[in-house]
C-alpha cells in the first residue's frame, strides 16, 4: 500500500516559493505538482532506474488518472523491470502499434468489421489456398452471413451473435445443414484473424454444428403439402435430368434413404408383384440395429417412377448408374449425387465450380431443403393421412421393440404397411395433378402474354 491518500492529494499544495514539487507514493510512483496560471496541476510519473540510468514515464494527469489507476499502471511497469525489460521501451512500442493501427484503419488496411475481415481473408487466404479460389465459401458468406452480420464490429462479436445468426438462418430460410457449413466457415475466418491479432478471441468456440445442421436421423425440416406441390411444379422445368427427378419422387413415395435408393438394381424390383427389396447390405447399420432385407410395396405412383427409370437410356443393372469409361465395371452413382443435384439448384447466386449453373430453379418459398428432408416429409404425410405411428416407423424401416411387434402378426403388419404406402402414393398423385395444372396454367398465361406483346409490336 502506498503512502498517498485521495484526501491528501486533493489538499496537496506547492511549498512556499516553489514552482514544482514531488509527492512519492512508493514503488517508483510519483505525483508531480506544478504551478500554473490556473492554480496547481497534478500529474503522475513513474520514475525508475534501468541499466544504471534514471528515467521516467508520464502516466497521466490527476484526477483523470485516479490514485488506484496510477498504482495499477505502476505495478505493471515494476513487473517489466523485474523481468529485465525497459518499461519505457515497452510504452513506446505500444504507442507505435496504436499509431500503426490508426494509420491502417485510415488506409482501409486494418479490418474493423466482419465484412472487412472477410474481404482480407478472401484475398489473402481463400483465393490462394482453395482449389476453387474460395468461391464456394465466399458464396456462403455473401448469401447467408454478411447481409445481416457484415457490419458487426470485431471487438464486440460474441458467441451469442453467431448463435443468433445461425438460428435465423435455420428459422427464416429453412437452412439446416448449410448452418453447419456457415459455422465451419466462420470458425476458419476467426482462427485466421486471430493469428493476425485482428480479433481477440474466436466467438465460435464452444458452438457445435450438430445444434443446427440437422445431421442424423432426426431434424425438423418437413415440406408441407403445398411445398410438395411446388417442388413437383418446379422439377420438370429445372435443369436436373429426368433420372434425378424420378429419384426425388421415388424417395418421397417409398420413404427410403437416399443412399439406399441410389443402390437400387433391376434385380431388386418385381413389377409383377409390385415390390422392391432393399438388401440388408444396402441399408444403414448401427450398433443397435442389424438390418434385414426391407420389403417395399410399390404404390401406382412409386411404380410409375421405377418404370420410367427402367426405360431411360443408359440404365444398366443399376437404376442410378455412374458414368463409366469404356472397359470399366458398372457401378452405382455416388451417394452424394442426388444431394448435390438438389442443393445446387437452391443456393442462388453464382454457379459454384463444377456444379450446376441453374442455382435457383428448385428453391421453395419456405426455404432450402435437402434430400434427407424428403424421407421425413413422407413420414409426416403418412401421419397426416391417419397412418398409425408404429406403421409409419415400419415403413421407414426403423427397428421396433419386441413387445410392439408381438401386437401384430406378420400378415397384419404387411397389410397395414402396404396400405400406408398406397395412401401415401395416392396423396402424391394428387399433388402431382395439382402441379400439372399449375404448369399448364402458367404456360397458358405465358402464351397470352407473348401474344399480347406480339400484337402490341404490330400496332
Amino acid at each position: 500500500m502506498g503512502t498517498l491518500t485521495v484526501k491528501g492529494i486533493e489538499a496537496a499544495k506547492l511549498p512556499a516559493g516553489k514552482k514544482e514539487h514531488s509527492l512519492h507514493d512508493g514503488d517508483n510512483l510519483v505525483l508531480r505538482l506544478r504551478g500554473t496560471a490556473a492554480g496547481v496541476s497534478k500529474s503522475w510519473q513513474f520514475q525508475f532506474r534501468y541499466a544504471g540510468k534514471r528515467d521516467k514515464i508520464y502516466i497521466g494527469a490527476y484526477p483523470a488518472i485516479s490514485l488506484s489507476d496510477a498504482r495499477i499502471k505502476s505495478q505493471s511497469y515494476n513487473k517489466l523491470l523485474a523481468d529485465g525489460a525497459n518499461p519505457k521501451t515497452h510504452v513506446a512500442r505500444q504507442k507505435a502499434e496504436v499509431l500503426a493501427d490508426h494509420l491502417a484503419v485510415a488506409r482501409g488496411e486494418l479490418p474493423k468489421t466482419l465484412s472487412q475481415l472477410f474481404e482480407r481473408w478472401k484475398a489473402d487466404y481463400l483465393h490462394l489456398k482453395h482449389n476453387d479460389s474460395g468461391k464456394y465459401l465466399a458464396g456462403i458468406f455473401e448469401r447467408h452471413i454478411l447481409p445481416s452480420a457484415g457490419e458487426l464490429h470485431l471487438d464486440t462479436l460474441r458467441p451469442r451473435h453467431i448463435k443468433a445468426l445461425l438460428d435465423a438462418a435455420r428459422r427464416d430460410k429453412g437452412l439446416t445443414r448449410t448452418c453447419g457449413v456457415m459455422l465451419a466457415a466462420l470458425r476458419q475466418l476467426f482462427d485466421w484473424g486471430y493469428t493476425y491479432e485482428w480479433v481477440n478471441a474466436n466467438p465460435t468456440v464452444g458452438l457445435k454444428a450438430d445444434d443446427w445442421d440437422g445431421d442424423g436421423d432426426e431434424g425438423d425440416r418437413v415440406l408441407s403439402e403445398q411445398d410438395v406441390v411446388d417442388l413437383m411444379t418446379k422439377l420438370p422445368e429445372s435443369s436436373m435430368s429426368e433420372r434425378w427427378q424420378r429419384a426425388t419422387l421415388l424417395i418421397l413415395a417409398t420413404t427410403t434413404r437416399s443412399e439406399e435408393t441410389l443402390l437400387a438394381e433391376r434385380s431388386h424390383i418385381d413389377l409383377d408383384k409390385g415390390t422392391w427389396v432393399i438388401p440388408a447390405a444396402n441399408q444403414k447399420t448401427t450398433r443397435r440395429r442389424k438390418p434385414s432385407d426391407h420389403l417395399i410395396y410399390l404404390s401406382p405412383f412409386a411404380r410409375s417412377q421405377i418404370e420410367a427409370l427402367l426405360a431411360l437410356p443408359g440404365t444398366t443393372r443399376f437404376l442410378f448408374p455412374a458414368r463409366v469409361r469404356e472397359g470399366e465395371l458398372e457401378r452405382p452413382a455416388n451417394k452424394k449425387t442426388l444431394y448435390h443435384a438438389l442443393t445446387d439448384r437452391q443456393i442462388g447466386g453464382e454457379q459454384h465450380t463444377g456444379r450446376a449453373s441453374d442455382t435457383s430453379s428448385l428453391r421453395l418459398d419456405s426455404g432450402q431443403f435437402t434430400v434427407h428432408d424428403l424421407r421425413r416429409t413422407s413420414a409426416t404425410l403418412m401421419g397426416n393421412l391417419g397412418v398409425n405411428e408404429i406403421i409409419v416407423e415400419r415403413c421407414l424401416n426403423h427397428s421396433l421393440p419386441d413387445k410392439v411387434q408381438r401386437i401384430y402378426n406378420r400378415s397384419d403388419m404387411r397389410e397395414l404397411v402396404a396400405k400406408a404406402w398406397m395412401q401415401l402414393g395416392a396423396k402424391l398423385e394428387e399433388c402431382s395433378k395439382k402441379a400439372d395444372a399449375i404448369r399448364k396454367d402458367n404456360a397458358r398465361k405465358k402464351a397470352i402474354s407473348l401474344a399480347i406483346a406480339a400484337t402490341e409490336g404490330m400496332i
